[in-house]
Parts: structure tokens; sequence; C-alpha cells
């Protein structure tokens, strides 16, 4: 039997593997879907197949990939059920996280919040909203200090991922952060609630529109 302990090398390799894929997948050039073949992953990094299979179960552990039948590992998809599920999971994690975060920001960690916020908007006025969206949700979990809620949010930001650009689009308008910043600072527990409770409707019927309006498309 195979030891399940990995050498560092090896280890670092498939992470590596694993890290320059996500990005492929981030960037919508592995759509899903898309066959991941570990003889194929190998070829493209210049390795074997033992980090490449390695790279593979970490993204399928980190929710961007999945086996099929008859078919293998493949970029992972989503439907519109698990999105809505995603975003319900998604605003309690917010609330949560806000309150948590609260009770701990620095000063500089105010700082990044207020700059995040600030590259939100110049981002929404220049149309590029996606790229910016998520970093507030992530200085605000690095802010809580919870690493089972860093990981728990990254697994669903990934899958996020996974949506249709329509979708992503949605999602990523009309983020309430100055509307969490201001309740983040008056430590009002129950308005960033509500600010994340009304985000969520939103959110639903922005998503909800995007897919009706894609499959009128399709």
């Amino acid at each position: 039997m195979e030891s399940s302990m990995r050498s560092p090398r090896g280890d670092t390799l498939a992470r590596q593997i694993r890290d320059a894929l996500a990005e492929r997948i981030r960037r919508g050039e592995l759509l899903p879907g898309a066959r991941l073949k570990d003889s194929e992953v190998a070829a493209a990094f210049g390795t074997s197949t033992t980090p490449a299979r390695e790279a593979l179960r970490l993204l399928m552990r980190d929710g961007l990939a999945e086996i099929l039948p008859y078919r293998g590992c493949v970029v992972a998809s989503v439907d519109a059920r698990e999105i809505a599920e995603i975003l319900d999971v998604h605003s309690a994690i917010v609330g949560f996280t806000a309150r948590a975060a609260a009770r701990r920001l620095t000063d500089e960690q105010w700082r990044a919040l207020e700059a995040a916020v600030d590259d939100y908007e110049r981002a929404v006025a220049a149309g590029e909203r996606r790229q910016a969206a998520g970093r507030f949700h992530r200085l605000l979990i690095e802010a809580a200090g919870n690493r089972v809620l860093k990981r728990v949010h990254q697994y669903l930001a990934n899958r996020l991922l996974l949506a249709s650009d329509a979708c992503l689009d949605a999602l990523a308008e009309g983020m309430p952060y100055r509307e969490i910043l201001a309740a983040l600072r008056a430590r009002d527990a129950e308005r960033i609630d509500d600010v994340v409770a009304e985000q969520l409707a939103r959110s639903r019927q922005m998503v909800h529109t995007a897919l009706e309006t894609a499959d009128e498309q399709g």
C-alpha cells in the first residue's frame, strides 16, 4: 500500500498546478464540463501524473472540479437551485462575519475595507464591478479571524465562480458595501442583518432575471 505521506516538493508542485488551473477557471478559460485528464495536465506542466492527480483532487475538494460517469474529472458546474442555496448560506455568513469582525478590526483593516469600497465603486463606474466585488468580503473574513469560516467562504466563492457570466455580473451589481461599513462602524448588528437581508432579496431577483434572459436567448 502506498504511503499517504507526500514529499514537501510534490505537495508544493500539486498546489501550484491546482492554483494555475483554478485561475484558468476563474478567467473563464476552462468552462464547466471541460475535461481535466491527469495525463494532459501532467504534460501541460511538464511533470508526472502523480502531482497532476493530486492537483485535480485539490480542485475537487475546493468545489471547482467533479467526477462524472464515463467522462472522468471535469470542471464542475452549478445550477439555479444551488446558486439560490449558496446565496442563502452566504447571507448568513456575511452577517456573522460582520459582527465578528466589528469586535476585532484594527485601524489598518478599517483603512483596507474603506479602500476596498472605494475600489468597488470606481469599478462599478468603469463597468468592471465583478473583479472588485469579492475583495471586501475577503478582507472582512480575514478580520473575523475564523479559519473555518474562511474555508467555507472560499468554497462557496469557488462554486459561484462556475455560474454564468450573466449571473456573476448580477451578483456583483449594487453591493451595499458602504452601508455595511457604516453599520460596522456603529457596531449596529441589527442594521448589518437588515442590509444583508435586503441585498439577498435583490440578488435573488437579479439572478432569476439573468437566468430567465439566458434561457430566452438560448
